[in-house]
């Protein structure tokens, strides 16, 4: 009588599927964790540089200047790298915060003289659903027609800095 040496090829089917399930399983999860990551990174680079004009706001009562480009995220982009330009040459950031993606850059809306509203910086935070409660103390209502408004639900996490 012969001894059997190896596996049947239905034991390699199953020990395939069960490996192939597993795998999507860690996979799905770690795309979680990146993302969650990527929010994380937003949520603390944001607050950093609103702490950073809090501080420039009370050495010299208002907010950093800003180009005021409008209206695309493009502009308001360039107003963030320019407000917060300010920021690193008066000492109170170390660098120009960079988010972890291009796909939602850091933007910046200084309301106009008169207007009475403020400053406000935002991005878009990709882990969570759309809101109309501001996600990770991200205020609302600052102006009903803008991103942090609380009757349009999005994924904007946005700092509100009123006059």
């Amino acid at each position: 009588m012969r001894q059997k040496n190896g596996f049947t090829f239905i034991e390699l089917v199953i020990v395939i599927a069960v490996i192939g399930v597993l795998s999507s399983i860690i996979l799905a999860s770690i795309n979680g964790s990146r993302i969650r990551s990527k929010d994380n990174k937003r949520i603390v680079d944001l607050n950093n540089v609103s702490l950073a004009m809090d501080l420039y706001f009370d050495k010299y009562g208002a907010y950093p200047p800003s180009p005021q480009r409008c209206c695309d995220n493009n502009d308001f982009k360039e107003n963030f790298e320019s407000m917060v330009d300010v920021l690193v040459s008066e000492g109170y950031l170390p660098a120009v915060p960079q988010p972890p993606t291009t796909d939602y850059p850091y933007m910046h809306y200084q309301y106009p003289a008169g207007e009475a509203q403020g400053s406000l910086i935002n991005t878009v935070l990709e882990g969570i659903n759309p809101t109309t409660i501001g996600p990770h103390n991200s205020c609302r209502p600052f102006n009903t027609a803008d991103w942090c408004s609380n009757t349009d639900p999005s994924t904007y996490f946005c700092l509100c800095h009123p006059y």
